[in-house]
C-alpha cells in the first residue's frame, strides 16, 4: 500500500478547517484538506457572526469573500418581550450570511498549494511514533505529523481513540431560520433587531431578525424542552406563531413575508473530552457543539484556530514534538480555556433568562433591561460610514488575545464579567 507523506492532514473543510488550513499553508507546512461535500449545501448554521470574528478571515487573504458574502450589521434594536430597551450601533459591525455561501466562497479561494480533495471523508486513524496513517473511503492513504480534525462528523473517529462527549445544559435547542421580504426597524431603519423572552411562557428564548443582502434573515432559538405541537407551528407557521402575544412583532409581521423554505434543526449541546492520543487535535465542530442561541460559535471556533496557528502548531513542528502532554497543552491553555466558559456560559445566560421563573430570573431579566437601557441612552454617535470589507478593521487583535483566567473568573476585551454574545 502506497502512503502519500504530508505535514498535516486537515479533516472537515467548514469555516475551522478552511482556516486551519490555509493558515498551516502559509506557515510552509504541507496540507491535504478533506471534506465529503462540496459543494458545501444549504444548512442552518452559524448565520451571523459579531465583528470581531471578521479579521482573521481578512488576515488569511479571503478579504473578497468577506466583501461579497458577509452582510455589515451597523445597529441593533433590542427587546426584552415587548418592551423597547433601545437602538445601539454595532462598532465594529455584526455580519449577517448564509453559512454554505461563506464556506463555498472561501473554498474557492484557497491557497493553490493546499492539496483539496472535495468528496474525500477520512474513515480511520491510526497514530504510531512517527505519524498518523489516515485512511480514505475513496481507497487514498496519508501519512500525516499531524491530523487537525475539524468535522462535526467526526464521533466516528474520536471514540475508537477514547475520546467520550459530555451533554451541556440545555442540552438540545430547537432553531429556526427562513428569509423574509420587509422592512426592519420601528423607528426608522435598522439592520437588526432581536427580541429576548418573545412570547414569556414559551419555549423560544431568542428572536433575530437581520439584513442578509436585499433581504431580512430569521432566526428562533428554543433551548431545553419543545413539545411536537410547538415543533410544528414553528416550522409551518413560524410568523403566526410569533405575533401571538407579542403586539410589537405582531406589527412588524405585517409587513413580512416568507420567500424561502423554513429550514429547521436540533442542535445537540455538548463538549467532547479529547483522546489522550499523540497526533491528532480536534478542535471546532469536532471538538464542541455550543448552543446556538448564545451566540458566538464562528467566533469561538475562530479564537481556537487562531491560537492553534499561531501558539501551538509551529512550537510543536520545530521541536518535533506531537505527543499526548504536548497536545494537551492546546486544550488546556488559559485563553482556551476562558472562551469555553463565555460561549457556553452565553447559553446557559439566555436559558435561564426565558425559563428561570423564580425571583433570581426576575431580577436577571431587569438587570438585562437596565443594562441595555443605559448603554442605548449613551450610544447616540454616527454610525460607522465604511463600505464592504473596509468596515472591519486591519490590524487587528488575535481573538484568543482578549482572555485571560483570573482567580475570580473570565474578562473579556471590555474587562467585563459574564456572558458577551452576539446581538
Amino acid at each position: 500500500m502506497t502512503e502519500q507523506q504530508v505535514d498535516v492532514c486537515v479533516v472537515g473543510a467548514g469555516v475551522a478547517g478552511i482556516v486551519c488550513a490555509q493558515g498551516l499553508a502559509r506557515q510552509g507546512r504541507s496540507v491535504v484538506l478533506l471534506d465529503r461535500l462540496h459543494p458545501m449545501p444549504e444548512c442552518l448554521k452559524a448565520e451571523k457572526i459579531g465583528g470581531e470574528g471578521v479579521p482573521p478571515l481578512l488576515r488569511l487573504g479571503f478579504g473578497a469573500v468577506v466583501e461579497q458574502v458577509l452582510t455589515p450589521l451597523r445597529s441593533v434594536e433590542v427587546f426584552l418581550g415587548e418592551r423597547a430597551l433601545g437602538r445601539l450601533r454595532l462598532n465594529p459591525p455584526e455580519a449577517g450570511l448564509h453559512y454554505a455561501a461563506l464556506v463555498n466562497g472561501l473554498r474557492a479561494k484557497l491557497d493553490s498549494n493546499i492539496d483539496f480533495r472535495p468528496g474525500c471523508k477520512a474513515t480511520a486513524f491510526d497514530p504510531h511514533s512517527d505519524g498518523v496513517h489516515v485512511a480514505t473511503d475513496t481507497g487514498t492513504h496519508l501519512n500525516c505529523r499531524l491530523v487537525v480534525l475539524t468535522t462535526g462528523e467526526a464521533r466516528h473517529l474520536l471514540e475508537p481513540l477514547g475520546a467520550h462527549y459530555e451533554p451541556e445544559p440545555p442540552h438540545q435547542t430547537f432553531a429556526v431560520a427562513f428569509t423574509l421580504a420587509g422592512a426592519l426597524g420601528t423607528r426608522g431603519a435598522v439592520d437588526s433587531q432581536t427580541y429576548h423572552r418573545p412570547l414569556p411562557g414559551t419555549p423560544i428564548a431568542y428572536a433575530t431578525f437581520f439584513r442578509v443582502g436585499a433581504t431580512v434573515r430569521a432566526n428562533i432559538f428554543c433551548p431545553g424542552p419543545i413539545s411536537a405541537e410547538w415543533q410544528r407551528d414553528l416550522k409551518e407557521r413560524p410568523l403566526v406563531a410569533l405575533r401571538q402575544g407579542n403586539g410589537r412583532l405582531a406589527a412588524a409581521a405585517r409587513d413580512w413575508q416568507i420567500i424561502s423554505p423554513v429550514t429547521t434543526r436540533k442542535v445537540q449541546v455538548a463538549r467532547v473530552q479529547p483522546p489522550t492520543c499523540p497526533r491528532i487535535v480536534a478542535l471546532g465542530d469536532a471538538a464542541h457543539t455550543i448552543d446556538p442561541a448564545g451566540g458566538g460559535g464562528l467566533a469561538f471556533l475562530l479564537t481556537e484556530a487562531e491560537l492553534l496557528l499561531h501558539e501551538y502548531v509551529p512550537r510543536w513542528f520545530q521541536a518535533d514534538e506531537f505527543s499526548a502532554a504536548a497536545l494537551q497543552t492546546f486544550y488546556s491553555d488559559p485563553r482556551r480555556k476562558g472562551a469555553v466558559q463565555r460561549f457556553f456560559g452565553a447559553g446557559h445566560y439566555i436559558f435561564a433568562l426565558n425559563h428561570d421563573h423564580s425571583t433570581r430570573g426576575s431580577w436577571r431579566r431587569l438587570r438585562f433591561s437596565l443594562r441595555y437601557r443605559l448603554a442605548a441612552r449613551q450610544d447616540n454617535g454616527p454610525l460607522p460610514t465604511p463600505t464592504g470589507a473596509a468596515v472591519w478593521q486591519l490590524p487587528a487583535p488575535y481573538l484568543y488575545e482578549q482572555y485571560t483566567l483570573g482567580s475570580h473568573g473570565r474578562r473579556t476585551a471590555a474587562g467585563q464579567q459574564g456572558p458577551k454574545r452576539s446581538m
